[in-house]
């Protein structure tokens, strides 16, 4: 398994982002006003241009067959925050450190870009993402964007 920029890949990221969201709405109905406040089907449709280079960042992790498993991306807030979105792995590819992968890689460019926070966004039920952001130095903060469902609102200084 390796880590790739996936923008040749775009319709295999709309796929796990399709899938990471599906999941998301099983769990909490709820999330649909969220994803519809953050403009979900326009990122959906142009994913190259929201988590676009120089600016962004948009990673697929890509299984020995050449498929991706997972995906995570950077967007830019402003000229020293960015935003940790669509953090991802297949259920079938869960437990062998491919989030820890993403997140090491994802917090190494956001540095590179120099960025200076990194921001995200989560959901209370979402337990075992959480866990893995404070091992990686997330905080909570006060909400940066409204959101019409209750969320965790997490930065890390870089």
């Amino acid at each position: 398994m390796q880590i790739v920029l996936a923008y040749d890949k775009l319709d295999d990221i709309r796929q796990l982002f399709q899938e990471y969201t599906a999941m998301l709405v099983e769990t909490d109905e709820t999330v649909k006003a969220c994803l519809a406040a953050q403009g979900y089907g326009d990122e959906l449709d142009h994913a190259e241009e929201k988590y676009g280079l120089p600016d962004g960042r948009l990673y697929g992790v890509c299984g020995d067959d050449g498929r991706l498993v997972g995906c995570a991306a950077i967007h830019r807030l402003d000229e020293t925050c960015c935003e940790l979105k669509r953090l991802y792995i297949q259920p079938a590819c869960r437990g062998q450190g491919l989030s820890r992968l993403l997140m090491e890689q994802c917090i190494g460019e956001a540095k590179q870009i120099g960025y200076r926070q990194m921001r995200l966004d989560t959901l209370p039920f979402m337990t075992v993402a959480i866990g893995l952001y404070r091992q990686y130095g997330f905080y909570e903060i006060p909400p940066y964007y409204d959101n019409p469902i209750p969320a965790i609102f997490m930065q890390k200084d870089l």
